[in-house]
């Protein structure tokens, strides 16, 4: 995937201080840009989560009653691939 961001003068100059503060103009712009991409991912990822977490049952309830039935199966595969299968863990805890 490819994913290109057209800079105006002043934040292109903005983005070489920042990459030069943090990284001492050692990374490419390629790598740097990677490397915050994921940083981002990875802290809305958990921003999510922490929602999802502070939740209550009923706003739980009402968001999977506005998805659509595959949506639902996709979003409880993606968590059990991320916390893993609950049933599993619960059935190991009993024995």
């Amino acid at each position: 995937m490819k994913l290109y961001i057209k800079l105006n003068k002043e934040e292109t100059a903005q983005w070489e201080q920042l990459k030069a503060a943090m990284t001492g103009g050692q990374l490419s712009n390629d790598v740097f840009a990677r490397i915050l991409f994921f940083k981002g991912i990875h802290s809305i990822t958990q921003e999510l989560n922490e929602r999802v977490e502070n939740m209550t049952e009923e706003e739980k309830q009402q968001i999977l009653d506005s998805m659509s039935e595959k949506q639902v199966e996709r979003a409880m595969e993606m968590a059990e691939e991320e916390f893993g299968d609950n049933n599993e863990d619960s059935a190991k805890d009993n024995n």
